[in-house]
C-alpha cells in the first residue's frame, strides 16, 4: 500500500527522532495515521516499551514535533 504524502512527513520525522529513542535502548516504529482524528499510532520497542517515562517521550518529544511540522495532526499514542 502506498503512503500518503502525510504518512511520508510523519515517517521523516520519526527517523529524525529515532536517534534520540535509540540511545535509550529502543526504537520506534509507525503504524499508522487516521486522518479523520489526527491520530498517529507508533509502536514502542525495545527498553522503551516498559518504560515509566515512555508516555512523555511521546507527548513531549515526539507529539510536539510532529505537531509543529504537521498541524493536522492531534495525538500521538502508543499501540
Amino acid at each position: 500500500m502506498q503512503k500518503t504524502s502525510i504518512e511520508k512527513q510523519i515517517i521523516k520525522i520519526i527517523d529524525q527522532f529515532s536517534p534520540y529513542i535509540i540511545g535509550h535502548g529502543g526504537s520506534i516504529k509507525f503504524i499508522s495515521w487516521d486522518a479523520k482524528t489526527g491520530t498517529v499510532d507508533v509502536e514502542l520497542l525495545g527498553a522503551c516499551q516498559n518504560c515509566s517515562m515512555s508516555h512523555l517521550t511521546l507527548k513531549y518529544g515526539l507529539e510536539q514535533a510532529l505537531t509543529a511540522k504537521i498541524p493536522s495532526i492531534k495525538e500521538v499514542r502508543s499501540v
